[in-house]
């Protein structure tokens, strides 16, 4: 096929559909040019574009017998600066890609689905990684991002179910949503040091995850961001201006499509943060750090476990100045009952064994003054939990 006969091919496309060609425009960080402003034409195997600035861009991959491909640096002697979306989408038997370092930009879905794709050399000057640009790669095992790049688009390397280790570089500021979803096998995540924000689901479902340090530069930290992740995982510290969505780091249950406090990662937060308020309404096992010369007029949380072999939960509440008594009551059948009464210098508590799935309401109070102050005890709810001094508790 000539030169002539693929471009009035894309007119005719272009005409089909409705009219004239697209202006340039803003898509997901990439500009999609109309056939007016390009040059198409074909270069061995590759569907390419030639742009006004002089770059090419390929576009499509021809050959679906091809197991190993390099794509050249230059054609026609102008250099290749984009692989685009969809290029290589769906080559199934393909093995290996060899990408040259003048590509600054990987499109939306480039690599998506090729399946037997087991390693795959990025280049050093990219830029951007677009949504799902290597989703579904199913037998790609590791992978080293570039120094340059600054994000790592949506889904991009979601259900490579083999890929145990990834390199990410601290020029990276954003990891966005589901970007490595079901990726079951990673188990070594370093987070760069630069990163602002962690998307929601962005690790959901990598079980073998056991540590992983949250950097101060952290803002953000989405819903079930590290949902599942929580098999080997004991504990984690998280930032105190970091604001964190639901469940974090909770387990997430596909049939039912929703999360669940994760039955041993303790949460080391700081009190009154984000994180804090997330693992407390959550109902997962915290520790708050800065919890030791806190004084409240009224008892605050500041240790929450749960055994969910036993059916126990233990408590830690933060002092009252001039307490004379510290007791935990459990709301049943709408009757405050006090379960345990402890001394002024002894603020934890841990409950005998409960019963399995079922909700209770506790409430902590102080004695002062010879009276216990239960004139404010109420319930008022922040995303399933509480704020205050009575909170929803489930025994697991």
């Amino acid at each position: 096929m000539n030169n002539k006969k693929i471009v009035a091919g894309l007119l005719a496309l272009t005409f089909a559909f409705g009219g004239a060609a697209l202006p340039n425009t803003v898509v997901n960080n990439s500009v999609v040019a109309s056939a007016s402003e390009s040059e198409y034409f074909s270069y061995g195997e590759f569907m390419c574009t030639m742009q006004e600035d002089g770059t090419v861009w390929v576009l499509e991959f021809m050959d679906p017998r091809a197991t190993e491909v390099e794509i050249p640096a230059e054609i026609n002697g102008a250099p290749v600066t984009r692989v685009g979306g969809m290029g290589f989408y769906n080559r199934k038997i393909m093995t290996s890609v060899v990408i040259p370092d003048s590509v600054t930009e990987i499109d939306m879905c480039a690599f998506h689905d090729c399946e037997s794709l087991e390693s795959i050399k990025l280049p050093e000057n990219l830029e951007y990684l677009d949504d799902g640009a290597f989703a579904g790669c199913l037998n790609l095992k590791s992978i080293t991002l570039p120094k340059k790049l600054k994000n790592i688009g949506y889904s991009v390397f979601e259900d490579c179910s083999s890929l145990e280790s990834v390199e990410i570089p601290d020029s990276v500021e954003v990891i966005n949503d589901c970007a490595f979803k079901n990726c079951h096998l990673l188990s070594g995540v370093t987070l760069p040091k630069n990163l602002v924000r962690i998307g929601d689901a962005a690790f959901r479902n990598c079980s073998l995850i056991k540590n992983v340090v949250i950097p101060d530069s952290v803002e953000e930290i989405g819903t079930g961001a590290f949902s599942g992740c929580s098999k080997d995982w004991r504990s984690v510290t998280i930032p105190k201006n970091v604001t964190v969505g639901y469940d974090a780091f909770g387990d997430y249950d596909e049939v039912s499509d929703s999360y669940k406090p994760s039955k041993q990662l303790m949460i080391n937060c700081y009190m009154d943060s984000s994180a804090y308020w997330s693992a407390l309404n959550s109902g997962s096992n915290f520790n708050v750090l800065d919890a030791d010369n806190i004084k409240t007029k009224y008892p605050e949380l500041i240790k929450e476990e749960y055994s969910s072999k036993y059916h126990q939960f233990r408590l830690k509440w933060t002092a009252v100045e001039g307490a004379e008594q510290y007791g935990i009551a459990v709301k049943i059948a709408g009757k405050w009952k006090v379960q345990a009464l402890t001394d002024a210098d002894v603020r934890t508590y841990t409950s005998p064994k409960l019963t399995a799935n079922k909700n209770y309401i506790v409430a902590i109070c102080a004695k002062i003054n010879g009276e216990w102050d239960t004139s404010n005890l109420h319930i008022s709810y922040y995303g399933g939990r509480s704020y205050g001094r009575t909170f929803p508790l489930t025994v697991r």
